[in-house]
């Protein structure tokens, strides 16, 4: 439009337009303390003021907290912004409130101790200081943290939403279809989640699964919000654990279990996962420590659990509960005590330092109010308590009739179901009862197993030495049975790894300080060992993998007697050898370390070996004295061979 004289009228926009380009650039800013206290700022870095308050370090003239909220604020608008009210599921609408509400109910904020230096100064900053200075301790927090490069890793790292979406849409088409997984799902619960409880809100986690599955196709389609690739590594953990326990041949469970862990590893990394603490990162990555012990990788394994310790402890989860908090009440204290429970168990079966001993006393239900734990509670309270004896070094059998009278009275505070069999009711009373009963006895008889050499420095204290070996024999015993009893009740004797090493370990022992010889009983407990594991390996669709060390406890079990009998003479015992020392003693040594042949594969191969008479280097077992050979040597060289641990 145009005036008489010729002039053009601007549109409201041109106009705002030229305004813009019309305005004096800004004025020098001022920093973020002296914005926030109002006050005048001469621009410099630092500034002033901010020198005389001896406060430089937080003279900043872009909050880092503004910065954070506009990125997140670009993602969340680019999430929303795809799908419309009309074509999101409403399933999948209360699905992403369930998952926002868990989320909101579980630590974000990085936890950073006291002992550092921004700990140290947010604890001296009082309410008076806040006052003072115009900033509170939220605030003084997102100052000091980036400044000091400790910012949390999706502040600095932060993933776009297009990836998001990517890989959200390209794990919803790895899944098997949704009968499978709900089939799946329930073999996990069924069978894999009694005996080790790690999704801890598994009332919440079904329905969502539920919720997810029938709102699909919105996720391929790339229009789902919410969802979280964390909670998706979840789902492809649970899918790969209940795997390892189907029906489906030796070979479709290994090849199909690895096939989604693999899923699962993927979405944890694509939501930087392994780098970002969260809750449900955490929570996968635990199922997937069991699965790869299953599958034989037990050194992934060992890795994971502690990537899954740290990420647990940058959210502060190791601290102790508060006094006036129940333990059982605390999702982010049970999350911390399950870890306690995986990394205590497998440190023990590595003979290695865990790397979750700390803050014990504030994680595990040990005072005297606290009876009649069930099954989770007890093993929380079994580890935490085991910690103390792994890490110490024995100096005394004082010390080691102390540490077991301690495990006695922590194993007493079980429900009477899981010390008693006569209370047990059901066949999961029954489970409970066998696989508590084997932990305990395995772990009584891992701290008194010192008992059992013959040292000079316990020549004046033989009375105690032999009640302690006594006391280590009969749980080497009762860990046997319990093996066995739970072989008879479930498959997940001979599918789990930690069952399966604690019930062989035990028997190794016996074997090597040749109690069969002197009880009958042990002698019949170690050939119905044998036969069981034997039978649950005739065919290839139904068989188990076995890891090298097992398959080596197992030939040493099944051929040790007849080698007493029928091996000739052969060249004394090497002395004091270990394990990386011992290259070339026996073809029991030269197995392999992980594998995974079926039992029978084994059994055949080790047999050939050790009844090998051409060969100079195999163990006189028929003269075998523990007076001269050390039990612990011959127990590393049976079981790790070339091993390195």
């Amino acid at each position: 439009m145009e005036l008489s004289d010729g002039t053009r009228i601007l549109s409201r926009e041109e106009a705002s337009q030229f305004l813009r380009t019309q305005r004096k650039g800004n004025r020098k800013k001022a920093c973020f303390p002296c914005h926030e206290r109002k006050v005048g700022c001469d621009g410099s870095r630092p500034c002033k003021r901010c020198v005389e308050r001896e406060h430089p370090a937080m003279c900043s003239y872009e909050p880092v907290e503004s910065i954070k909220k506009r990125k997140i604020a670009s993602v969340e608008s680019a999430r929303t912004t795809e799908p419309t009210p009309s074509s999101t599921s409403p399933n999948l609408v209360s699905m992403n409130r369930s998952l926002s509400n868990e989320q909101s109910s579980t630590p974000t904020d990085q936890f950073v101790g006291d002992s550092s230096v921004p700990g140290f100064i947010m604890n001296g900053l009082s309410h008076r200081d806040e006052r003072e200075s115009g900033i509170s301790n939220k605030e003084l927090r997102s100052l000091l943290l980036p400044a000091l490069g400790l910012a949390r890793t999706d502040c600095v790292w932060p993933t776009e939403s297009e990836e998001i979406t990517f890989a959200l849409a390209r794990a919803a088409e790895a899944l098997p279809r949704s009968p499978e997984i709900i089939r799946l799902f329930q073999q996990y619960k069924q069978v894999v989640y009694p005996l080790n409880p790690h999704i801890l809100d598994l009332p919440i986690f079904e329905p969502e699964l539920v919720t997810f599955l029938s709102s699909i196709e919105q996720v391929k389609s790339g229009q789902a919000t919410g969802i979280s690739l964390p909670w998706i590594a979840i789902m492809f953990a649970v899918i790969a654990a209940g795997l390892q326990f189907s029906d489906l041949s030796l070979d479709e469970r290994a090849f199909s279990s690895r096939r989604y862990a693999r899923q699962a590893l993927a979405c944890l990394q694509a939501e930087s996962g392994f780098i970002t603490a969260s809750v449900p990162a955490i929570t996968a990555i635990l199922i997937l420590v069991t699965v790869l012990q299953n599958n034989l990788a037990t050194e992934a394994a060992w890795s994971y659990l502690g990537l899954a310790s740290r990420l647990a402890q940058s959210l502060g989860l190791h601290r102790s509960v508060s006094p006036n908090q129940s333990s059982g009440d605390s999702l982010e204290s049970s999350l911390w005590k399950a870890i306690v429970w995986q990394d205590c168990l497998l440190s023990m079966c590595f003979g290695r330092q865990p790397c979750t001993s700390l803050t014990r006393k504030g994680h595990c239900p040990s005072s005297e109010t606290h009876r009649d734990l069930d099954y989770r509670d007890a093993m929380y309270l079994l580890t935490s308590t085991s910690l103390e004896f792994i890490t110490e070094e024995v100096k005394s059998l004082t010390q080691l009739t102390s540490q077991a009278s301690q495990l006695e009275q922590e194993i007493g505070k079980a429900k009477p179901e899981l010390r008693i069999r006569e209370k047990c009711r059901s066949i999961e009373d029954h489970m409970e009862h066998l696989a508590f009963r084997l932990n305990t006895s395995f772990a009584m008889a891992t701290l008194l197993r010192p008992s059992l050499k013959a040292e000079p420095r316990w020549q004046a204290h033989q009375d105690e030495q032999r009640k302690l070996r006594r006391l280590c024999v009969d749980a080497c015993v009762t860990a046997v049975e319990s093996f066995i009893s739970l072989h008879k009740l479930s498959v997940v004797a001979e599918r789990s790894w930690a069952i399966l090493h604690n019930g062989l370990s035990c028997a190794l022992v016996l074997l090597l300080i040749d109690e069969a010889r002197r009880n009958v009983e042990i002698k019949q407990l170690q050939q119905e060992l044998v036969s069981i594991m034997s039978q649950s390996s005739k065919s290839r669709d139904q068989g188990s993998l076995l890891w090298g060390p097992h398959a080596r406890i197992l030939a040493a079990v099944k051929l040790l007697d007849p080698a007493r009998s029928t091996i000739p003479s052969s060249p004394p015992p090497v002395q004091g050898v270990f394990p990386s020392e011992q290259r070339t003693l026996s073809p029991l040594n030269n197995r392999g370390s992980g594998g995974g042949e079926t039992i029978l594969d084994e059994f055949n191969s080790l047999s050939n070996d050790l009844n090998n008479n051409n060969s100079n280097a195999l163990y006189d077992f028929s003269s075998l004295d523990l007076n001269q050979e050390s039990l612990s040597t011959l127990y590393d060289s049976i079981m790790w061979g070339d091993y390195q641990i």
